[in-house]
C-alpha cells in the first residue's frame, strides 16, 4: 500500500530477498481506499502489454482476432502486504487476471479474526505466517467466544504469555543461541547480541 507501513514493508523485504539470492521483478504500490484492484495487477502481470500487443495484430490484419491475454512467465510467487480489507480482494484479483497458479505469500497483517471463516474464505490458498498460538499449534487457545477475537489482541496475549515464561531461561539461551524455546508466539532463541528473534510457522488458508 501507498503509506508508510507499506514503504518499510517493500524496503524490508526486498533487502532480504536480495540478501538471500533472490531478484525482485516488479513492485507495485496500490492506494489503500481501492477496491478495484485491476489496472495494478494488470501492469504486475504485464497484462496489459498483452492488449495492446492484440490491439497491433488487430489493426495490422484489418479485423478482430480470438484473444485470451498472456500474463508475464518469469516470476515465481507474490509476495503481497496487505491488511485484511485489501487481503480479501488482491488474491481473487490476481486469480481473475490469469495469476491462478502463482503462489501468492503474505504476513499475519492479512488476518483480522480467524474465527470468521467468511471473512477469510476469499483468501483461500495464500500463505502466511503467524504465532503458534493463533494456529492452533500449542497448549494455550483463546476459545471463539472470547472477549477478544480480534487476532490482534490474541498476539499480545500471546506475547505477554511468553514474556514470563522465557523470563527464568533468558540467561541460558544467551549463553546457547542454538538452543531454543518453544512458546505460543514461536520459536525462541536469543543470539550472541542478546536479540530474541521469534520464528513462526508458516500456514495455508483452506476454506
Amino acid at each position: 500500500p501507498e503509506s508508510a507501513w507499506g514503504k518499510r514493508m517493500n524496503t524490508a523485504f526486498s533487502k532480504h530477498w536480495q540478501l538471500m539470492g533472490g531478484v525482485v521483478s516488479n513492485s507495485i504500490v496500490y492506494q489503500e481506499g481501492l477496491h478495484d484492484f485491476s489496472d495494478v495487477i494488470e501492469s504486475m502481470l504485464n497484462i496489459d502489454q498483452s492488449e495492446v500487443r492484440k490491439k497491433e495484430i488487430s489493426r495490422t490484419i484489418g479485423r478482430k482476432v480470438e484473444f485470451t491475454p498472456r500474463r508475464r512467465q518469469d516470476i515465481d510467487m507474490i509476495f503481497m502486504a496487505a491488511l485484511p480489507r485489501q487481503a480479501k480482494q488482491i488474491p481473487l484479483q490476481i486469480t481473475y487476471h490469469y495469476g491462478h497458479d502463482i503462489p501468492v505469500y503474505s504476513t499475519a497483517h492479512i488476518v483480522a479474526n480467524y474465527h470468521n471463516s467468511r471473512k477469510n474464505i476469499d483468501m483461500d490458498g495464500v500463505r502466511f505466517f503467524d504465532m503458534p498460538f493463533l494456529l492452533g499449534h500449542t497448549e494455550n487457545t483463546i476459545s471463539q467466544n472470547s472477549r477478544y477475537p480480534n487476532a490482534l489482541y490474541q498476539r499480545l496475549f500471546a506475547m505477554g504469555v511468553d514474556s514470563y515464561q522465557l523470563a527464568p531461561y533468558v540467561n541460558y539461551l544467551y549463553q546457547n543461541p542454538s538452543e531454543s524455546f518453544a512458546g505460543d508466539s514461536g520459536q525462541i532463541t536469543i543470539d550472541y547480541n542478546g536479540h530474541i528473534i521469534r520464528h513462526s510457522p508458516w500456514a495455508t488458508f483452506d476454506q
